[in-house]
């Protein structure tokens, strides 16, 4: 629902495609201690349904593999 309130002229609703070799940021702090913070800009380098495995591409971890897990969010945990 809170994705369908943001008005971006070239995204669709809520609906992102992901692929191999795109850089992608971070928007919200993962596990900051790793370097998973806002702001974060990664390169994807494999997608299964549940995981995104991506290369840090700037700050002090450039270089790491790093998995980001499928995250269910709600409104509430949003707001």
């Amino acid at each position: 629902e809170f994705l369908n309130t943001i008005m971006v002229a070239s995204i669709l609703f809520h609906c992102f495609i992901l692929k191999i070799g795109v850089p992608v940021i971070l928007l919200c702090n993962l596990d900051p201690t790793s370097g998973l913070c806002n702001k974060m800009c990664m390169i994807i380098q494999w997608l299964t349904h549940q995981l995104i495995i991506a290369q840090v591409s700037i700050g002090a971890h450039v270089g790491n593999l790093v998995a980001i897990p499928k995250i269910t969010t709600t409104t509430s945990t949003i707001h």
